[in-house]
Order: structure tokens, then sequence, then C-alpha cells
């Protein structure tokens, strides 16, 4: 008989534990440690590519940048991602994209700037 009151004991106690698994994994996402530490600091998302290009832009204050040299300075996989993101940028009014000498690299080419 003793064997039996060990194992309802156990099944007892797996019921307990599953039950404050469920009530801790509704509450709050799985992260791992490293990935809960970050949560608990409130730790910003990450920018997209847009927004990484909007923001270096915005912080040469007017000064003209070729797609060649965002790719460089972002460290983008390949130019067309500055691409695409500066001819949409362009057609804002807020920005001027046209042919100007780079503020980076020097060179004559297309290049966007935030109007001042």
């Amino acid at each position: 008989m003793p064997a039996n009151d060990d194992a309802l004991g156990w099944l007892n106690r797996i019921r307990i534990n599953a039950a404050k698994l469920d009530s801790v994994s509704a509450q709050e996402p799985a992260l791992s440690s490293r990935h809960r530490r970050a949560y608990d600091r409130g730790m910003p998302r990450r920018m997209t590519i847009a927004g990484q290009i909007e923001q270096l832009i915005g912080n040469l204050a007017g000064t003209p940048i070729c797609d060649d040299c965002i790719t460089d300075r972002l460290n983008l996989s390949v130019r067309s991602q500055a691409n695409v993101v500066t001819r949409e940028l362009g057609k804002r009014d807020e920005y001027d994209r046209t042919k100007a000498s780079c503020g980076q690299c020097g060179a004559l080419k297309t290049a966007i700037q935030i109007k001042i």
C-alpha cells in the first residue's frame, strides 16, 4: 500500500507543477535567459533598415550621401537595400534626391539629403 501512496503523491506533484507552468506561460512570453535579461531591461526593438537610413540622413544635417556610402556606413549586404529606401524617401517633401557630390566619397552621383 505505501507504494500506491508514493505514486499518488508523485502524480499530485506533477499536476501542481504543470499548473504552475501553465500559469507562468500564460502571463509572459517564453524567453531564454539571455533574452529574458534584455526583455526585463526594456531593451528597444531593432530599428528597420529604412529607419536606420532615415536616421543616418537626418544625422548628416543636409549633407548629401549616395546609396553606396549608405550601404557602407550601415553595413548593408547589397546596395539595392539602400536604393529602394532612398527612392521612396526622395518622393517626400522633406528629402531631396538629385545628382550631387556625395559628402562622404566626393563622387558625383545620385545622392539624398534632408532639406534644412
